[in-house]
């Protein structure tokens, strides 16, 4: 299936009425440590592509590549994406996204999905504490029925 290529529209930049500092070198530098969301994003455009049935084609996936256009400019932008815009998905990744080969691995999603009965507090605390390991379940893999 083919699309034509995406055009968002450019990101405006930070712009300071003075000459930069030193302080905002430093202050841009903690902001973008804390704020970069590329690899989040890209990871979530990876699982939902796999599990969805439109692929890169789902709404979701089209949310995250525009995500991802911001997200790549954040450093030269200083313009961060909204976290609370990123998409949720459930604790199962492709099989392809395994950290190694002793992993083990359901024969397909709907073994492990439960039913779809997953529920996620979507507060904004809660968004932004997500990278802790103790609020989500652990990670489950499926042998994805896509060729990549």
């Amino acid at each position: 299936r083919l699309a034509l290529p995406a055009d968002y529209p450019r990101v405006p930049g930070t712009e300071l009425d003075r000459p930069v500092q030193i302080e905002d070198i430093q202050d841009f530098f903690i902001t973008f440590m804390q704020q970069d969301q590329l690899g989040r994003i890209a990871t979530t455009h990876k699982i939902l592509a796999d599990q969805q049935a439109k692929g890169t084609f789902d709404p979701n996936c089209l949310t995250l590549a525009q995500l991802h256009s911001t997200a790549v400019d954040f450093s030269k932008t200083g313009t961060p994406v909204n976290i609370k815009e990123i998409p949720r998905y459930p604790p199962c990744r492709p099989d392809f996204m395994a950290p190694g080969p002793r992993v083990r691995v359901a024969e397909s999603i709907e073994v492990l999905d439960n039913g779809g009965e997953y529920q996620w507090n979507d507060d904004a605390q809660s968004i932004i504490d997500d990278d802790d390991d103790d609020v989500r379940p652990p990670l489950r893999y499926y042998k994805s029925p896509h060729v990549l």
